[in-house]
Order: structure tokens, then C-alpha cells, then sequence
């Protein structure tokens, strides 16, 4: 009996030391290898004593390579390996930073994507701004091939102004998106260039297009 006890004794102290040892491989992680941290967090978590001490380790305070801004913060992402494998979520998991981002890109293009077919007429400039972003990476500018910019909402647009410039679209203040390029144009910059084309056999539309 007494010989029990004392393996029973020496048993706790066993696990003691071994939560001991867990508590510190994830306080001061040594920033290698995010799996390795999650199974020892999980190991942790299995036993009842060591989901006591998890409480008072601040997943926030983890060692951590530095990790990208543009990360949509919203799912915690609690650290990075020198790999950059990422420990992320209430539920833990790990992936790559790489993943990370394309989830952000995606949803940032599907946004634009989302706001230049919906346009609402206020900003032609916007507009332009959100068409700039868009080609601005590989996942945007595929889907920008799939967007109709001939059938962009508009405000109405003069009736003296010959489309097949083309003109493509205007706003409620009366700038215009115009031309294969992309520049912003009044109406009356519009029919200043067509008359001078008129006038001349020849566009002058170089001379008074303006950009910003």
C-alpha cells in the first residue's frame, strides 16, 4: 500500500513537471515550428489540470515573427514561424501566411469587383481608383476581363457627345470615364476634343485629356 503511494506520488509529480515543461515550450516558443507549438498546446489542453494553466498563458504574448498587416485580423492570428506557418484562430490551426493572404486578395477583388459593376454614380474618379487596384494584382486582373465596362451605370450622358470614343460611363458631377486607356474627362472637355477632331481630321484628344 505504502508502496503504491509513493508510485502514485511520484507519478503526479511526473505530470506536474511534464505541464511545467509544456506551460514554458509555449511561453517562450522558440519561433521554429508552429506545429510543434500547437501539439504541445494540445497536449496541454488534453488533461484537465493542464486547461487550467492554459487559462493564465496570453496566446496574444507569443513569440512571433513578424506578421504581414495586410492579414484580415478579424480571425486571430496568433503567431508566425520562421517558415511563415501561422498559428490562427480560436479553434487553432496552422497555415501558411501565404494562404493568409490569398484569402485577402480574394476578398479585396471580389469587393472591387462587387463595386465597379454596382457603381453608384457618385465618383468617376473613385471609379478609375477601383479599376487601378483591381489590375494591381494577378487575381484582379483576370477578373477584371470579366467584367462588361460597356454596361457601367451612368448618369445620363449629352447626346452630342459621340460615344465610340468611347465614353464609358458618368458620373452625378458630370466627370466621365473615357477612352481604352482610362482617363477622367468633363463633357466639355469631351466636345471640345471631338470638335477640334471635327474641325481638323484629327484627334486632338492627347492635347486636353487630363490625369491625376
Amino acid at each position: 500500500m505504502k508502496k503504491e503511494k509513493i508510485i502514485e506520488t511520484d507519478n503526479s509529480l511526473l505530470v506536474e513537471e511534464r505541464l511545467d515543461y509544456l506551460v514554458d515550450e509555449i511561453r517562450d516558443w522558440d519561433k521554429v515550428c508552429t506545429t510543434q507549438l500547437l501539439e504541445n498546446i494540445t497536449e496541454l489542453k488534453s488533461t484537465e489540470a493542464g486547461r487550467k494553466r492554459m487559462e493564465f498563458i496570453d496566446m496574444e504574448s507569443l513569440p512571433t515573427e513578424e506578421i504581414d498587416d495586410r492579414i484580415d485580423t478579424s480571425v486571430p492570428v496568433w503567431c508566425k514561424d520562421f517558415l511563415g506557418n501561422c498559428l490562427v484562430g480560436n479553434k487553432l490551426s496552422v497555415q501558411t501566411e501565404k494562404d493568409l493572404l490569398k484569402e485577402v486578395v480574394e476578398k479585396r477583388v471580389s469587393y472591387l469587383v462587387n463595386a465597379i459593376e454596382n457603381w453608384d454614380k457618385v465618383s468617376a474618379r473613385e471609379l478609375l481608383a477601383n479599376y487601378t487596384e483591381l489590375e494591381s494584382t494577378e487575381e484582379g486582373r483576370i477578373e477584371r476581363q470579366n467584367i462588361d465596362t460597356g454596361s457601367l451605370p451612368t448618369e445620363e450622358i449629352d447626346d452630342r457627345i459621340d460615344t465610340s470614343w468611347p465614353v464609358w460611363c458618368k458620373d452625378k458631377s458630370g466627370d466621365c470615364l473615357v477612352g481604352n486607356d482610362f482617363i477622367i474627362q468633363t463633357e466639355e472637355e469631351i466636345l471640345k476634343d471631338q470638335e477640334g477632331y471635327n474641325l481638323n481630321g484629327r484627334r486632338n484628344f492627347q492635347r486636353s485629356r487630363r490625369r491625376d
